[in-house]
């Protein structure tokens, strides 16, 4: 998936990153960003974020593409109505379908997930907004455990350095498990690594043992 003159397109690629498909056509007609993929194996669902020429109000859609970078669907569906901005759009397959994510636009992130049927055809309504910590984050991953869902996220903390105050600091990385209802569990995030530094760009990725985070510590010396 890429991003070409600020229009979404996909590309079918093999182990080696050899291109088995030409560029596809855009996803939507117009400029896109905060975009997501997610893949079953076999038709990939495309989220993404679209704003009107002025910046609001901004509308989710989903488009599902075909193992030769065809689109599926004749037109994109909407996942979201048009409304306030976001910060962050995402896709995850579970084993029968995909859940697209996105972002309240700030630093306290709320999440909103909705489940999206390996069809296309919206069912259920979205789940959220909601804080799944209540500690400031700035983003969130959403990845399938194969049981359950886990969202992982950046901690976003004021900091005081050399006299100076910095605004939404990303320092420490959060976990909180989802249900398949797509609800929180337990009473708050858990702490996957907080440090005297800045952790950042952290990604995470779901198996059927457990989910596994990464990310860049910023301290001066090889990690």
């Amino acid at each position: 998936m890429v991003s070409e003159n600020s229009l979404t397109k996909v590309m079918k690629v093999d182990a080696t990153g050899a291109a088995l498909s030409a560029l596809s056509d855009a996803a939507g007609p117009a400029s896109t960003f905060q975009s997501g993929i997610a893949s079953s194996g076999s038709d990939p669902l495309v989220c993404w974020a679209q704003a009107t020429a002025t910046g609001q109000p901004v509308t989710v859609y989903g488009r599902r593409v075909g193992a030769d970078a065809v689109w599926i669907d004749a037109a994109p569906f909407e996942v979201r109505a048009a409304g306030a901005a976001v910060g962050q759009v995402g896709a995850v397959w579970n084993g029968n379908g995909y859940v697209c994510t996105w972002t309240d636009a700030g630093t306290r992130v709320r999440a909103t997930l909705r489940a999206v049927p390996a069809s296309g055809a919206l069912v259920a309504a979205a789940v959220g907004p909601m804080a799944l910590a209540t500690a400031p984050v700035q983003s969130v991953q959403v990845v399938w455990t194969g049981s359950r869902y886990v969202a992982a996220m950046a901690r976003s903390v004021y900091a005081q350095v050399n006299e100076e105050s910095l605004k939404d600091r990303a320092d420490g990385v959060l976990a909180r498990a989802l249900g398949t209802d797509l609800q929180p569990i337990g009473m708050d995030a858990i702490v996957v690594t907080t440090q005297p530094n800045q952790q950042l760009n952290f990604r995470a990725v779901g198996t059927p043992a457990a989910a596994y985070v990464v990310w860049q510590d910023d301290r001066q010396v090889a990690r």
